[in-house]
């Protein structure tokens, strides 16, 4: 809740050379700065610093932006913490505006889920609670790692909803922080009995929720979560990042792994870049939120066909989003814990060593599962296994697969290449990778006018309408651009980077601030023509349809009408 006018006061203080350089070194290009690339691995310096447009951007990974998007980038940060960091380095108080009715619900359930976080933990050493101490310790989890991870215990009966309502929180507020349930009688419950409690950290290291273990078997689920209230989205966090998202910076990668117990025991062995996907498939918030730290994954799930099929689908996901992915199969009968606790952590670390690539693991499990001597089997072999390519953004990476899958499966490398080339015009046609379709010339010319030529930018906005615009990011670009309330001597480059946190569309705006582009009034008007041109043809076909409609009709009247519009546009086309 940081006001507009207070983010773009921030921005016009914020020199961004003096920014980036406190971070790593600068050097003198022209009328640019550059350096070696922070975002990605480069021996020539492709990353630039424009002191006159306050921008940056990498002509090697396609990174941009302004001064917020750099820190939300290098500091691995969201658009809100950037700000945060850039008012305390200019030493100015953020003056929040008053919260919303959802931001003071949202305070109220932090408060509760941390009351209830506290009060598992003390009754994990209760009477009651020995038996699941007694369990944790079998599982060789020691008084410091339930301290550190905050582990406790949900007792029998509603003693929860009872000492929570003693301070004062209403059965509604509860339910909300899914902490109880409702019955079908009437009345509520608590959600968590009889179980071991593991509390749920944001990444900064705030409870949002719970996952809860049976110790002892009855008719029930093994595990258990919070139900999804405005905390806790069981897809958007990675349980343990607040614990090792530094390692996972320092490491550059991150091991993945299934469960609570599957992250715990390898972590408080050494092994602290680490995190779980709390028992679920891969999802792409979860994706998106360990991108900040690291774009090298290691899969570790079971060994068995659940497993498997997982790491087969997280591949996917994860290489689409620009990720590199190796695997580690674990020895049949294992998961982490299990493995960690049995063979030692030696044993793990050697398993980590020996990792596959994503390629490999892929053939491996498709091997086992296809007559690949048959013509159907190899067939669907290598539909499956250039599917996963087809993902990945660098062609020369992709090409060297493409030799391998050849040399594997005795296929020319060209028929390889033109199967390949066949998916990827469909994921195109998907609307997938948007970022990387080129943006029309046209499109191109008027955002970059809009950008750089001051009044006369703002002059031509009134006439722009997002649907004048084919390009994908471009049209969200003037979305922004017409929602924004652009006064006389605003630098609308600047103020619109002042609310952008999508990455794509700060990419490609830095990319387009960075051209050296000039403009003369006969280029600009030949553009805002082709628009024109588009939206008459537009109404023109909507003519055309209604006129088939009156034909039905035998509205004579209507057809009329509708004629008399339809040569009034085509006289507006060739005037």
């Amino acid at each position: 809740m940081i006001p507009q006018e207070f983010i773009e006061e921030v921005q016009a203080k914020t020199d961004i050379v003096e920014l980036i350089s406190s971070y790593f070194p600068l050097k003198r290009a022209g009328r640019n700065f550059k350096a070696l690339c922070p975002f990605h691995s480069e021996k020539t310096p492709s990353f630039f610093v424009s002191p006159q447009k306050q921008i940056f951007h990498c002509f090697g990974c396609g990174e941009g932006g302004g001064p917020i998007q750099f820190l939300m980038l290098y500091e691995k940060v969201s658009f809100p913490e950037a700000v945060e960091i850039l008012a305390k380095r200019l030493g100015l108080s953020i003056p929040y505006k008053k919260s919303s009715p959802y931001e003071r619900l949202k305070t109220t359930l932090y408060e509760i889920t941390e009351t209830a976080a506290v009060f598992f933990q003390k009754n994990l050493f209760t009477d009651e609670g020995k038996d699941a101490l007694h369990y944790l310790k079998r599982r060789g989890i020691d008084s410091e790692t339930i301290k550190e991870f905050r582990l406790g215990y949900a007792p029998s009966g509603n003693v929860l909803l009872e000492f929570m309502r003693n301070k004062g929180y209403s059965l509604d507020i509860l339910e909300k922080a899914s902490l109880v349930v409702g019955r079908r009688e009437g009345g509520y419950v608590d959600l968590f009995r009889e179980r071991i409690v593991f509390p749920i950290f944001d990444v900064k290291g705030k409870v949002v929720g719970f996952g809860a273990r049976l110790i002892k078997e009855r008719n029930a689920p093994k595990y258990i979560n919070s139900i999804e209230n405005p905390l806790y989205n069981k897809r958007a966090h990675l349980y343990g990042l607040n614990f090792s998202k530094e390692e996972i910076i320092k490491k550059d990668v991150a091991i993945i792994v299934e469960g609570y117990f599957d992250m715990i025991s390898p972590y408080v062995k050494g092994i602290k870049n680490i995190v779980a996907s709390l028992g679920t498939a891969l999802t792409l918030e979860q994706i998106y939120l360990i991108r900040r730290y690291t774009k090298n994954i290691v899969l570790v799930f079971d060994a068995d066909s659940a497993g498997q099929l997982a790491n087969l689908r997280a591949l996917d996901l994860l290489l689409e989003n620009g990720l590199d992915v190796n695997v580690v199969r674990l020895p049949q009968g294992f998961d982490p814990d299990s493995l960690v606790r049995e063979r030692g952590k030696d044993y793990f670390f050697r398993l980590l060593q020996e990792k596959e690539d994503f390629f490999e693991y892929k053939i491996g499990i498709l091997e086992k599962n296809l007559d690949i001597e048959s013509i159907e089997g190899k067939t669907k072999l290598v539909e499956e296994i250039l599917t996963t390519l087809s993902k990945i953004e660098n062609e020369v990476k992709r090409y060297g697969y493409i030799k391998k899958l050849s040399s594997y499966l005795e296929i020319p490398e060209e028929v390889l290449i033109l199967e390949l080339k066949k998916k990827m015009n469909k994921t195109y046609l998907q609307g997938r990778k948007i970022s990387f379709v080129p943006i029309p010339i046209s499109e191109k010319v008027v955002i970059q006018y809009l950008f750089t030529c001051g009044e006369r930018g703002r002059d031509i906005l009134k006439y722009l309408r997002e649907n004048d615009f084919t390009h994908p990011l471009a049209r969200k670009i003037i979305s922004i651009l017409l929602r924004l309330d652009i006064k006389k001597n605003d630098d609308i480059a600047k103020k619109f980077l002042g609310t952008v946190e999508n990455k794509e569309i700060a990419r490609l705006v830095s990319s387009l601030l960075m051209e050296e582009a000039s403009f003369d009034e006969r280029t600009l008007k030949g553009c805002l023509e082709k628009f024109k041109r588009k939206r008459i043809e537009e109404k023109r076909k909507k003519i055309r349809e209604e006129l088939k409609i009156a034909e039905v009709n035998k509205d004579i009247t209507r057809m009329r009408e509708l004629i008399l519009k339809y040569k009034k546009l085509k006289e507006g086309i060739n005037g």
